[in-house]
């Protein structure tokens, strides 16, 4: 839930503000957030358009819902209704630093969702579903741009590969 983000983002040491009501780029500069964070856990993360012109102009978004599917990072992806058992999602095979320290993380289950199929360039694979092999978690940062994490299964992640992912989003 949102208010379980605000307690561990407090916790790591961010200022936390909410403010569901944005809708444009003015709004949010006077807070100047560390990270924008978007979550709709098993829903869909919305004001894309919103999301993309804060990374544009160099924001770092944090976004997470099982239902999303047209945000920027996500270049394709399928409807999975009725969704198949998914296994656990389980970090890609590579170093990288969000990759550390937590080998598995929380699944959809059979809810209804988008499984990602690929990204936008400059997109890293932090995690698959191992059982299907979709995106679960990615990482997404090109030139002159921001930088972008997101988790699409629905329940609450792992805290240390959200931690991990707070803090190399604001390094």
């Amino acid at each position: 839930s949102t208010y379980s983000y605000i307690l561990q983002m407090t916790t790591l040491g961010f200022d936390v503000v909410l403010a569901t009501s944005t809708t444009n780029a003015s709004q949010v500069a006077p807070y100047k957030p560390d990270i924008v964070v978007a979550t709709a856990g098993c829903g869909v993360v919305t004001k894309f358009s919103l999301l993309l012109d804060l990374y544009n102009q160099g924001y770092r978004i944090y976004s997470h819902g099982n239902d999303t599917h047209d945000i920027y990072p996500i270049s394709s992806s399928v409807l999975l209704d009725p969704a198949p058992q998914s296994g656990d999602v389980s970090y890609w095979p590579f170093d990288h630093p969000i990759q550390q320290g937590w080998y598995a993380t929380y699944n959809s289950g059979t809810d209804r969702r988008y499984g990602i199929t690929a990204l936008v360039p400059g997109s890293t694979v932090i995690a698959r579903d191992i059982v299907n092999g979709y995106i679960e978690v990615s990482y997404t940062e090109e030139p002159r741009k921001g930088r972008w994490f997101h988790i699409q299964p629905s329940p609450q992640p792992d805290n240390t590969l959200l931690n991990n992912g707070f803090f190399y989003l604001v390094r």
